[in-house]
């Protein structure tokens, strides 16, 4: 392996020294972060979390500024679409003047909302453990720490650095899918970084399955159970068989995987139910084996109305695109590599069944490693922790991992390659 340690022992072991002096400070800033609630839900708090970023990021000299994200959807359990307002999007732009450009990408929500007993932060030991604090608070005050020592040392001074964290991130971003486009579209490097939470085991991700939501909404027409049961159009009936029939798709392509996540309708047993709502999740590594599983649906939703009287509407469909491991992906992944063996940290990319806005960022043909985050595990529930004992180490990974960048040739397309070393299914 080429190495790609961009950073000198001395400069490194100079922000592992400034980190470890500064932990403390580093610990408050997460713990302030995480003790706001987030939830995607709550726009109001996730407005404040992006507000106090704004202040982290002015306190290293780099402006902030604050816009509203576009409305996300959800359809309700009576099978209504509504608009639902998610929480601002946060920018910040340092060296905003240079002509090469990465993007860094995070996000300001968690899946805990109001009403979930987690919420606060404890310290135990190395470990920060509350709602975020992983997933990804940590991995933003991270940004703001490497940005410093970026800006301390002087390093790669013809790079500039575009932020973006957004607020809708666990429920798929559907009100800032623009404003990532248009942050893929100024990274003129080709390169984009996003602070998930490494894997458990400490690995990195590496490739990642296309995801889509779909709510499929079914009509029938209701009638008396005992009296005129042949005049009912069942609409559970009907959302029963769709939901069996989705499932079925499981494994007819390559690694397709579908979750029935729920049915919601029905009503009082001497009535013909007239309205049935299902919600499934389905993945898979290509795209266009995901859209395949789609259009089966469609088609079976076709049958439904043919054969069985039922107005059936699909709303949703893929929101993630495949993260596939591509060239560009391999030659990024040596310089995280290179810098983690440097560091002692564990190295690898694995593949996982996770997605977030690094799926995104590839399809617009960037080369994305989206786990340069905060050693942790827990993510998604009570049990959630930060390891604190690798953050130094983590911050000058960051910092070697964007200082390398200006190194690497900007990636012109997407393209994967069939295997790449040192990876695993997981």
């Amino acid at each position: 392996m080429t190495s790609h340690v961009a950073l000198t022992d001395q400069v490194l072991d100079e922000i592992i020294a400034v980190e470890r002096r500064d932990l403390n400070d580093s610990r408050l800033a997460i713990d302030h972060l995480a003790s706001i609630n987030s939830g995607t839900a709550n726009v109001d708090g996730t407005a404040t979390v992006q507000g106090a970023l704004v202040d982290l990021f002015a306190s290293i000299g780099v402006t902030g500024t604050i816009e509203p994200s576009e409305p996300g959807w959800r359809v309700d359990d009576d099978g209504e679409r509504h608009d639902v307002a998610v929480g601002p999007i946060m920018h910040a732009s340092f060296r905003p003047t240079a002509a090469r450009r990465l993007a860094i990408v995070g996000h300001a929500d968690t899946v805990f909302g109001l009403d979930h007993p987690f919420q606060q932060v404890v310290r135990d030991g190395d470990r920060l453990r509350g709602p975020g604090v992983a997933d990804m608070k940590g991995g933003l005050v991270g940004v703001v720490r490497a940005l410093a020592a970026i800006a301390r040392h002087e390093l790669a001074p013809d790079l500039g650095i575009d932020v973006i964290v957004n607020a809708d991130e666990e429920i798929g971003s559907p009100g800032s899918a623009g404003a990532l486009d248009r942050a893929a579209q100024r990274a003129t490097s080709g390169h984009a970084l996003v602070v998930e939470p490494r894997l458990p085991d400490g690995t990195f991700a590496g490739s990642r399955p296309a995801s889509a939501n779909i709510a499929l909404v079914v009509s029938g027409a209701t009638a008396h159970a005992g009296r005129a049961l042949a005049e009912g159009r069942n609409a559970v009936l009907g959302a029963s068989r769709l939901a069996v029939t989705a499932n079925a798709l499981t494994g007819a392509r390559h690694r397709l995987g579908v979750n029935v996540a729920a049915i919601t309708g029905g009503g009082p047993l001497n009535a013909v139910p007239d309205r049935c709502v299902v919600r499934i999740n389905l993945r898979c590594p290509s795209t266009d084996d995901l859209q395949w599983a789609i259009d089966q649906i469609d088609a079976h939703i076709e049958t439904e109305r043919t054969e069985h009287e039922l107005n059936i509407v699909r709303h949703g469909g893929i929101h993630r695109p495949a993260k596939p491991w591509t060239d560009a992906s391999s030659a990024l992944a040596e310089v995280v590599t290179a810098g983690a063996e440097r560091l002692d940290l564990p190295t690898g990319f694995t593949d996982t069944g996770g997605v977030c806005d690094g799926n995104n960022l590839t399809a617009r043909g960037l080369a994305v490693v989206d786990t340069l985050g905060v050693a942790g595990a827990g993510i998604h529930t009570s049990d959630e922790f930060a390891d604190m004992g690798q953050w130094a180490q983590n911050i000058a990974l960051l910092t070697n991992t964007i200082a390398s960048i200006p190194e690497l040739r900007s990636p012109a397309s997407p393209t994967p390659t069939p295997e790449a070393p040192d990876r695993k299914a997981a």
